[in-house]
């Protein structure tokens, strides 16, 4: 599991943009499985727009470098709770450049080969 801040444009012009601390879960080089576990009340509205755009930056254990990863939310199951809301959510990393994805392989394949 990796901590991780998750971004998503609130409106169609970007103007707002939630930002949520999240955890993923589980990370391959096509997609994320990320954990919000206090997600405003309203903000569950935004995410669950079919294919929202989305970024995740987030810190690899032993680099320096934070990693960017950008692609759609692809599904989300919010879990409403007063006075707080949950919520996961799958997101297909899209549009993450080819340097970052470079980079998250290289850092799947050395935790593979410590399997």
């Amino acid at each position: 599991m990796l901590d991780a801040k998750l971004r998503v444009p609130l409106t169609p012009a970007g103007s707002a943009i939630l930002v949520a601390n999240s955890t993923i879960e589980n990370l391959s080089r096509d997609g994320a499985y990320v954990y919000i576990r206090a997600l405003r009340k309203g903000h569950e509205q935004a995410l669950a727009d079919a294919c929202r755009k989305c970024a995740l930056t987030s810190q690899l254990p032993g680099r320096e470098v934070p990693l960017f990863l950008s692609g759609r939310i692809a599904w989300i199951d919010v879990r409403i709770d007063d006075p707080r809301s949950s919520a996961r959510l799958g997101i297909q990393l899209t549009e993450t450049a080819p340097e970052e994805l470079e980079r998250l392989t290289q850092f799947l394949n050395g935790l593979a080969a410590r399997g």
